[in-house]
């Protein structure tokens, strides 16, 4: 019974780092051919997918420490590039303002403003905040 103790100890490291939902989670964004955004089937107006994405990410980090691995864009059909550079820019801003929440939270400063050994423990520990490639990745 001691050595089935032990190696149920010794094993429960490897059992919950494989069994990790968010260890190589996606985030996918769908846009349609009306450039409707969705995430996770519900459907969020462009001008909110800064705020909805920021939401997301954080209630990742405060639920379990982790985020995303990364974000995808899938898009149904080509939209007009004033259209696609929108909801780019938009992504890159949700990101922005999770990084700049998670530094606050993390060394109350703004991330331009702590030193570089920090800055890259986060962009290590938190790649998807960097991300530029939001059409390959997956």
């Amino acid at each position: 019974m001691h050595r089935l103790v032990v190696w149920i100890f010794l094993l429960t490291p490897f059992i919950s780092q494989s069994a990790d939902p968010f260890q190589q989670k996606t985030l996918i964004i769908n846009v349609d051919v009306k450039g409707q955004v969705s995430i996770d089937r519900i459907k969020i107006e462009t001008e909110d997918l800064p705020r909805e994405l920021q939401q997301r990410l954080w209630r990742s980090f405060v639920g379990n420490g982790k985020m995303p691995q990364a974000i995808k864009l899938q898009f149904e059909s080509e939209l007009p590039p004033e259209s696609t550079k929108t909801i780019f820019e938009a992504v890159k801003q949700g990101q922005q303002r999770t990084l700049n929440i998670l530094s606050l939270h993390k060394y109350k400063n703004k991330f331009e403003n702590i030193n570089s050994r920090k800055q890259d423990k986060i962009k290590k520990q938190f790649p998807v905040l960097f991300q530029d490639d939001l059409l390959s990745t997956g």
